[in-house]
């Protein structure tokens, strides 16, 4: 089927098990042993989103230690479903995982704007901005981009800094920016555009690195 054996689908099967593992560790020096895992997924095969959001619930002995990782859930997830089921969970922990990889993709520093102002009366974007003010910690982050031609990586581990790391032409590995708050795309590319500056380099010497490769 290709819908099962292409796109999300297959990055969803190819990560599940990465998840899962994650899910597993999630647990507090001496606090409860693990029961078990449970996957379910909440967004069906063939969805209209194109969204394969998956629950992963950690269940351990003691109840009030159980931990729900919510996987590849997009904005779908948040709007129809997020405020009955975090309710629910009281003062268990949620995690959300990878939802800037989920198909209807959304940013914790967006606050909402992905939705239309207007979608649902003017309600998504307040729901959305909501949701992301909640979340608003971001534990662990790891990401790498491709920005004007220069590979580059976001790493953050809570409670450490946001960094941002650029592969230099000879290979070695430069520190961007260090800071308090996750940094914006623009402002990323400024400090390339300062440091192509101060090295001197062109975007000949770009090309000629890229075709290297």
């Amino acid at each position: 089927n290709r819908v099962i054996e292409s796109g999300m689908e297959a990055l969803l099967s190819a990560a599940l098990p990465m998840a899962k593992a994650f899910t597993q560790s999630l647990s507090s020096p001496g606090g409860a042993p693990l029961k078990e895992v449970r996957v379910s997924r909440f967004d069906p095969v063939g969805t209209t989103s194109g969204d394969v959001g998956t629950l992963l619930y950690r269940i351990s002995e003691d109840p009030k230690q159980d931990v729900a990782v919510v996987f590849l859930g997009g904005r779908k997830f948040v709007l129809q479903d997020s405020d009955a089921f975090i309710n629910g969970m009281k003062s268990r922990l949620v995690v959300m995982l990878n939802s800037e990889d989920a198909a209807t993709t959304f940013r914790l520093e967006n606050k909402g704007q992905e939705v239309s102002a207007g979608g649902n009366f003017g309600k998504d974007v307040k729901i959305l901005g909501k949701f992301c003010e909640e979340f608003r910690e971001e534990t662990y982050y790891l990401r790498l981009l491709l920005l004007s031609d220069w590979p580059v990586l976001i790493f953050r581990a809570y409670p450490n800094k946001w960094e941002v790391y650029l592969e230099a032409l000879d290979g070695d590995v430069v520190r961007l920016l260090y800071g308090s708050r996750k940094p914006l795309p623009e402002e990323i590319l400024q400090e390339i555009a300062k440091y192509e500056e101060e090295s001197g380099i062109t975007n000949a010497d770009k090309m000629a690195k890229i075709q290297s490769r």
